[in-house]
């Protein structure tokens, strides 16, 4: 099986699909067990980051107000942000996806950046 990591995914344009129809999907997981993607090309409208935000405690949501776009990201795990980063921010929660590219849920990461 050839592993698809670190690569991306692009939507055919007949695929008619709210989320996935005309996706950019960045490809952080990928073996026997499942695949793990996020999708890189769909900001949070205004009115779905104000709700976002509006049921995060507050911490959560002054990192919110500090970045410029949040990106949907994909159907699973809606309930955590994942940051897909360099290594330039890392800890030692993030994850390598390759030398490139690291992803992590860490919410000091995001604090730090805020």
């Amino acid at each position: 099986m050839n592993s698809i990591i670190n690569h991306i995914l692009i939507s055919m344009p007949h695929v008619n699909d709210d989320l996935f129809g005309n996706s950019v999907i960045f490809m952080c997981e990928h073996d026997k067990k499942g695949a793990m993607g996020l999708i890189i090309n769909k900001c949070f409208h205004k009115n779905d980051l104000k709700e976002l935000k509006d049921n995060m405690n507050k911490e959560s949501s002054e990192i919110l107000n500090s970045v410029s776009d949040v990106y949907l990201g994909g159907p699973v795990l809606v309930d955590r942000g994942i940051l897909l980063h360099s290594e330039k921010i890392y800890s030692e929660k993030s994850i390598k996806i390759s030398d490139d590219f690291f992803i992590s849920s860490d919410k000091e990461i995001l604090l730090d950046m805020a």
